[in-house]
């Protein structure tokens, strides 16, 4: 019996799966990093763009003169001192709307998108023992989004229109 060197078909085999397995198990955890790296892409994606449209809203509606009476709990009225010149002021309406998931501001008549992938605004104006909107000078905003992978986020804010005495 002569002796050969080299290896044998199940050695070979043996080996092949060995590696087969080494190679799904790094695939694998590759894959789950992508995925979760994906999905907190995702959130923070949602997150920003939220964020974005709840401080241009809050910012200006701290400086709101007045609320429009035509504002409800899915509309946003309001009106702003602008400045046209160094020492004039003129009162300019700021009017916000949600439609087709996206987030509108119209500013001097123009319609723009503040956000998209918005599934919720909802406003609260307080105090309740102020009929009229007009008079109200809290104002509870609620904007919710969702994000690709279904997560749906909510951000809150309570903003006190400093120029509103009820």
């Amino acid at each position: 019996m002569s002796r050969e060197k080299g290896l044998t078909l199940v050695e070979i085999v043996v080996a092949l799966l060995i590696l087969s397995l080494i190679l799904g198990t790094a695939g694998n955890l590759y894959l789950q990093g992508v995925l979760g790296w994906q999905r907190q892409d995702y959130l923070l994606e949602a997150q920003d763009n939220l964020r974005v449209a709840m401080d241009r809203l809050c910012r200006e509606l701290r400086q709101a003169q007045r609320l429009d009476g035509a504002s409800h709990s899915a509309e946003l009225i309001f009106y702003i001192l602008y400045p046209d010149d160094e020492n004039h002021f003129t009162e300019r309406k700021v009017h916000y709307y949600l439609k087709d998931n996206v987030l509108y501001r119209i500013w001097k008549g123009v319609p723009s998108p503040l956000a998209s992938n918005i599934t919720g605004f909802q406003l609260e104006y307080a105090p309740e023992s102020e009929p009229a909107i007009s008079k109200k000078n809290l104002v509870t905003v609620k904007l919710s989004g969702r994000v690709k992978n279904g997560i749906e986020l909510t951000l809150q804010s309570k903003i006190r229109i400093r120029a509103v005495n009820p």
